[in-house]
């Protein structure tokens, strides 16, 4: 079992890869609901320390889509000083948009 400061520098350390990619085919969702409903019993399986993996994927996985909808502008370094690219600022405003409109 990895100790804690392994734990939280590197959230996924001692999850096995297989054990990853079983979980994203199904998706954040699907098991986070399995974890909420059923305790894990449909999609994450196991042995008893897999309910906890399960969980700390989630909020790796939660949180790095938070991370990734505060972004809505992202400058670039160039030669001649600093760089937008529009059409991915428009798209990303306009995501946020709805996203803020729909809650």
């Amino acid at each position: 079992m990895p100790d804690d400061d392994n734990v939280q520098t590197c959230p996924l350390t001692g999850i096995s890869p297989t054990r990853i990619a079983n979980w994203e085919r199904s998706g954040v969702d699907a098991i986070e609901a399995d974890l909420r409903n059923n305790r894990g019993l449909a999609y994450v399986g196991g042995p008893p320390g897999t309910e906890e993996q399960a969980w700390r994927w989630v909020r790796y996985k939660r949180a790095k889509e938070k991370a990734q909808q505060a972004e809505v502008f992202s400058f670039k370094l160039e030669k001649w000083g600093i760089s937008i690219n529009l059409k991915t600022a428009f798209q990303n405003v306009k995501d946020w948009w709805r996203r803020r409109h729909r809650s």
